[in-house]
């Protein structure tokens, strides 16, 4: 970075995940880390939205859906399968 820098080069550090979660100065920002109950794992933080937009500006505080959460809207609703079908697809194994 240094180098970089010193040739005229605009460059800053790369920080890990580890590292910007503990940043303090990320931390002291509204919105930078959230905290979510999450119904497999308990309270957890994770990273929240950067981007404050004032017609759309986006939300991170609910968990990231459970595997198969959403199966039924999927494939009923977007993909118009039959009941059948998917039970099928359920004895298969191929969904959950």
């Amino acid at each position: 970075m240094h180098t970089l820098q010193e040739a005229g080069v605009p460059a800053g550090i790369v920080s890990s995940g580890e590292d910007l979660y503990f940043d303090p100065q990320l931390r002291s920002r509204p919105h930078a880390i959230v905290s979510v109950d999450h119904p497999g794992f308990g309270r957890i933080e994770h990273q929240g939205i950067n981007a404050r937009l004032s017609e759309t500006p986006g939300w991170a505080g609910g968990p990231s859906p459970e595997k198969g959460q959403h199966n039924e809207y999927v494939f009923k609703s977007v993909l118009g399968m039959s009941q059948a079908e998917i039970e099928a697809m359920i004895e298969a194994g191929a969904i959950r």
